[in-house]
């Protein structure tokens, strides 16, 4: 069966007996429900910000944003001139965007929040950061891939550095750790279960049970 009929639910038309086939994402959307399935390329984030910035201009109730996502695409292995600082453009993107919408966001993770996507999950309306008993939770620096002459190779890193920055502030005031710890934690990829990262300040609570 064809990828497009699998994910295609029925959906009743408000204030109608007609029925129709939708895209479940779509569906999904209606209930105030975004996942977020894929590393984060830039089609990613205008997809997620265009969903958040709809939803909340139809009313400020609270969104859910359910994240399993390897992060960086070139954390993912799709490092090519394309790439580039995706991830961590995409992420700072999606940031802005929570912070900007008035709508409270809850974030849960499952299956697994690596790197940029782990701050995503840390950066949901205080109190409403959860995640699923069994996923994994890391935080890990940014990556970048880039090609060019030498002088255009020191100014992407220059850039790549101040943006990491930037995610470091948020990382430090979504979880009250000093930069120096997270910057030590944080210079090998940092695994923790989500007790540890409850205990870390990334998310609130666990999810025992729904």
């Amino acid at each position: 069966m064809p990828v497009d009929e699998i994910l295609r639910v029925p959906y009743q038309v408000r204030g109608s007996q007609n029925w129709q086939w939708i895209n479940i994402y779509t569906r999904l959307s209606q209930e105030r429900i975004i996942f977020l399935n894929q590393p984060l390329s830039m089609g990613l984030a205008n997809s997620v910000i265009s969903a958040l910035l709809y939803l909340d201009s139809e009313e400020h109730k609270p969104i859910n944003l359910y994240i399993n996502s390897m992060g960086d695409p070139v954390t993912a292995g799709m490092a090519d001139a394309f790439s580039g600082m995706a991830g961590v453009t995409a992420t700072l993107a999606i940031l802005d965007t929570m912070q900007h919408i008035k709508s409270e966001i809850t974030t849960i993770c499952l299956g697994q929040c690596f790197g940029v996507a782990t701050v995503l999950l840390s950066s949901g309306t205080p109190g409403k950061r959860v995640s699923l008993p069994n996923a994994m939770i890391t935080l890990a620096q940014p990556k970048v891939a880039t090609q060019g002459q030498a002088t255009d190779i020191q100014i992407n890193a220059d850039e790549v550095i101040a943006k990491r920055q930037l995610l470091m502030d948020v990382l430090a005031r979504n979880t009250k750790q000093p930069i120096e710890k997270l910057n030590q934690d944080m210079d090998r990829n940092f695994y923790l279960t989500p007790q540890a990262a409850q205990e870390y300040g990334i998310i609130d609570r666990v999810l025992e049970s729904s």
